[in-house]
């Protein structure tokens, strides 16, 4: 502002430090600035837009989450509801001080969403236990019903009893050693109690038992990757993993 305009302001020296000083003239322009963004300042909605913006975000993180173990609980009505009625809160709420509730409801699907993993796992377990119970049963019409042992190893591994699953597993294999599927599944305890060279060779074999140009085969040598990198022997891991990328895309191209 010059010296005439200071003037126009009385003409004193007073007048004059007023008009030169840096938040008088910041203030003018703020004065004059009219936009949007100052607009939702100004309304202090700036803060909870952000917080509506980040809970769109989660949206869809938190909602495939509560979907997949909804899905697995057997709840798929209880999915939609819950994630549409996210969607509808958070686009009505978004840029009020009202989204800042939002988190809120987050919070308490979260507590939801444990609750169900844990009734799909309390389901899982008696499933599990129900096949173990029938496997059992089985096996005492015919010790040496190779399939009714193969169930009775897949039930223990589900229950988590991995060394006896392994002991299972090899007792069937013994009447069926043909079985690459349980073979894998033998290789994949092993690796759970951190055998990793035996866990290797059941993986090798497994692979052996399957055609060349299967899926099945694609999976096998993957565990045989993961096994050689468990074992240092990161380079033939490597190799190994990209041989098998390279073939799994063939398969699909076929």
């Amino acid at each position: 502002m010059s010296t005439q305009n200071a003037a126009i302001l009385g003409g004193s020296k007073e007048a004059e430090e007023v008009a030169y000083r840096p938040e008088a003239r910041v203030a003018s322009q703020a004065d004059r600035v009219d936009s949007g963004y100052e607009a939702w300042k100004q309304a202090g909605r700036v803060s909870s837009a952000t917080v509506a913006i980040m809970c769109g975000i989660g949206i869809f993180i938190f909602g495939w989450l509560l979907g997949v173990a909804l899905e697995k609980a057997g709840h798929k009505g209880g999915f939609v509801i819950v994630f549409v009625g996210l969607i509808v809160g958070n686009i009505v709420l978004a840029g009020t001080p009202a989204a800042l509730l939002i988190p809120a409801v987050y919070i308490g699907c979260w507590i939801y969403l444990q609750v169900t993993v844990a009734g799909y796992h309390k389901r899982f377990r008696k499933e599990a236990k129900d096949a173990l119970l029938q496997a059992d049963e089985g096996i005492a019409a015919d010790p040496h019903n190779a399939s009714a042992i193969f169930r009775k190893a897949d039930a223990l591994r589900d229950l988590s009893r991995t060394s006896q699953a392994i002991q299972t597993y090899q007792k069937a294999l013994e009447l069926a050693p043909v079985d690459s599927e349980h073979r894998n599944n033998l290789g994949l305890c092993l690796m759970q109690e951190k055998d990793h060279d035996r866990a290797l060779d059941a993986f090798q074999e497994a692979v052996a038992r399957v055609p060349e140009n299967s899926q099945e085969r694609i999976t096998y040598r993957k565990h045989v990757a993961h096994a050689l990198k468990k074992l240092g022997r990161k380079q033939e891991a490597r190799d190994l993993a990209k041989e098998t990328k390279r073939m799994a895309k063939l398969i699909r191209a076929a």
